[in-house]
């Protein structure tokens, strides 16, 4: 909106319904310093938030304005997505903050369109902390809401792997691989996951 670029105001608050400015020179100027958003915005594509992580700086300022989001409102359920995927690109050490942006995130969306998506990401979430029987079980919830996604099948097969459960490992693997456009750049990271299962299976004289 024309607001958002206008210098003369400052935005003191967003979620996904609405936002507020005030003006710089006006009677809450003085709050402005503490409460403005400079980097972060309500619209529902967070891929702008990747445009931050070149310049570590930068990046923790826009967290900073997330986590701030969520205080404001708690029920910000853009800003607990846009945490939870910031928290996804910091590595496994961020996987517990990872989980909760996630768990307030989906208790927020109910039944609402790309739910089946943030219980996805909190399957793989869940893998990544070694918590396999809850991670199966939130890949079975997302595969039930949105049958084509491909991650809650990886994370299936990756459980399965851990547990040494070869065949289903293999037999899930290919079904992703099926799913996959040949381009698809995870394509070549499946692939090497079956190869190893299928040695394993061979190793074991099965076919």
């Amino acid at each position: 909106s024309h607001i958002n670029r206008h210098p003369g105001w400052a935005r003191v608050y967003w979620d996904q319904v609405a936002e507020v400015f005030v003006r710089r020179r006006g009677r809450f100027a003085d709050s402005i310093p503490a409460h403005e958003y400079r980097l972060t915005r309500s619209e529902p594509d967070l891929g702008y938030l990747l445009t931050y992580r070149a310049d570590p700086e930068t990046w923790e300022r826009a967290l900073a304005e997330l986590r701030r989001a969520v205080e404001d409102n708690p029920e910000n359920v853009r800003a607990w997505l846009g945490l939870a995927q910031e928290y996804s690109a910091a590595g496994p050490a961020a996987a517990e903050r990872r989980l909760e942006a996630l768990d307030r995130a989906v208790a927020l969306m109910g039944s609402a369109p790309g739910v089946g998506m943030v219980h996805a990401e909190r399957a793989h979430t869940l893998l990544q902390l070694g918590r396999l029987d809850e991670a199966k079980e939130e890949a079975q919830r997302a595969l039930h809401l949105q049958r084509d996604l491909v991650l809650p099948r990886w994370v299936l097969a990756s459980a399965a792997e851990r547990r040494g459960a070869w065949g289903q490992a293999r037999e899930l693997l290919r079904d992703i691989l099926m799913r996959l456009a040949l381009d698809d750049p995870r394509v070549q990271t499946i692939r090497e996951h079956l190869n190893v299962v299928e040695e394993r299976l061979r190793s074991e004289g099965v076919r």
